[in-house]
């Protein structure tokens, strides 16, 4: 165990900040190689990256924020054949795609019959 200097002032906050930097660059690696081994989306690590680099969030807020993204785009379903249910760039089946739910919608009828079915009885 490091011994703590009496001196010096927020030891406890040094300890920590230095535990996170250690924990940090240890994932860094596993994050890293994610993506190559097929495990994360590419989208995914890209967005990590856009995080942490231009809106400035910490290591950990930003993978945090991109798993919860990727949790509720896994829980949303797309229109079945919408672009959203393809991988893109990434793996089939990692994440990258939503689940295909409905048909997309058709062409709509013109508005003249859809106003003339408006009037009619329907009769069973």
């Amino acid at each position: 165990m490091m011994r703590t200097d009496p001196t010096v002032d927020g030891v406890e906050a040094e300890l920590d900040e230095i535990l996170t930097e250690r924990l940090t660059e240890a994932d860094l690696p596993s994050i890293q190689k994610q993506p190559v081994a097929g495990e994360m989306a590419m989208m995914d690590l890209a967005w990590i990256i856009e995080l942490v680099s231009t809106v400035r969030k910490s290591l950990i807020q930003a993978v945090t924020q991109a798993n919860r993204e990727a949790q509720e785009r896994e829980a949303t379903e797309a229109p079945q054949g919408a672009p959203e249910t393809q991988p893109g760039l990434s793996m089939p089946d990692i994440g990258a795609e939503q689940p295909e739910g409905g048909q997309l919608p058709g062409p709509m009828p013109p508005m003249r019959e859809v106003l003339a079915g408006l009037g009619r009885r329907q009769t069973r």
